[in-house]
């Protein structure tokens, strides 16, 4: 108990740390531009900000971001890291559609990039 209450504060350094995290890589909100704009029309949009800039990234995506991540180094010589946390599924709409909307179906992350055009190498 004693080690748990001396814990509460957490982790802590007198070092300068940067922490890049980075959440819902590879997520597919939307089956369409077209359904995305209606989200957008129908919701306030301080509400759903992430819905305006939101895509599922492509290899130029990470190239580009890898390429900026290179360019720099800490005092020891490090490159940044970013942790990328990224989904496993997403949903089939298809398959949700073909079932009249009464079933939820997914397909995985890797699928949704093999099947989106300008993804497939992401």
């Amino acid at each position: 108990m004693k080690d748990n209450i001396l814990s509460i504060p957490g982790w802590t350094t007198n070092r300068k740390i940067i922490v890049i995290e980075s959440d819902d890589w590879g997520s597919l909100r939307s089956v369409s531009k077209e359904a995305n704009n209606l989200i957008l029309k129908q919701f306030d949009i301080n509400l759903l900000s992430y819905h305006l800039f939101d895509s599922l990234e492509s290899e130029d995506d990470l190239t580009f971001l890898f390429d900026v991540l290179s360019k720099y180094k800490d005092s020891s010589g490090n490159h940044p890291i970013i942790t990328a946390n990224c989904l496993i599924a997403n949903p089939d709409f298809d398959k949700i559609r073909d079932s009249k909307f009464t079933e939820y179906h997914y397909e995985l992350v890797t699928e949704t990039f093999k099947n989106s055009k300008g993804k497939e190498k992401s």
